[in-house]
């Protein structure tokens, strides 16, 4: 999935329904939700749908994560040389992965998702979703 294909558009588009509906889903149940919260997680649902993709070099959330992590690496240097470090690191690990192995599973879907719990069970819950979306749509889920 490429930056000049269409895939990624409807990757993002998809997650962002889904998002909408496990939002709607939340508050039919009654569940209060600030409009910070709804937001965020709708921004969480938009790059988590995309975020599988991250190991092909070619697609559009890997050129973001690449020039993210260079400008925090480039920052970096100037306030915490060990932050610097973290984002080459980071980097070099993204070169490493081959497309559709760990990546494109649930455990990655997991891995990735379970952090945002921290900040709210609502972003770790579209996070998890929105990958487990990408996987399903591109026929790869796998349970390891």
């Amino acid at each position: 999935m490429n930056r000049k294909g269409f895939g990624w558009f409807l990757h993002s588009f998809f997650a962002l329904l889904l998002t909408l509906f496990v939002l709607w889903v939340l508050y039919s149940i009654g569940v209060d939700l600030s409009i910070k919260t709804l937001l965020f997680a709708l921004l969480i649902g938009y790059i988590y749908g995309l975020l599988p993709d991250l190991d092909e070099k070619r697609s559009v959330i890997h050129g973001w994560l690449i020039d993210l992590g260079l400008l925090i690496a480039l920052v970096s240097v100037f306030i915490s040389k060990e932050i610097a470090v973290i984002a080459l690191v980071c980097l070099l690990f993204m070169r490493t992965l081959r497309h559709r192995r760990f990546v494109h599973s649930i455990i990655a879907a997991l891995i990735f998702s379970a952090p945002l719990a921290l900040l709210h069970w609502v972003y770790a819950l579209v996070g998890f979703l929105a990958y487990l979306l990408h996987l399903i749509m591109d026929g790869t889920l796998k349970l390891k």
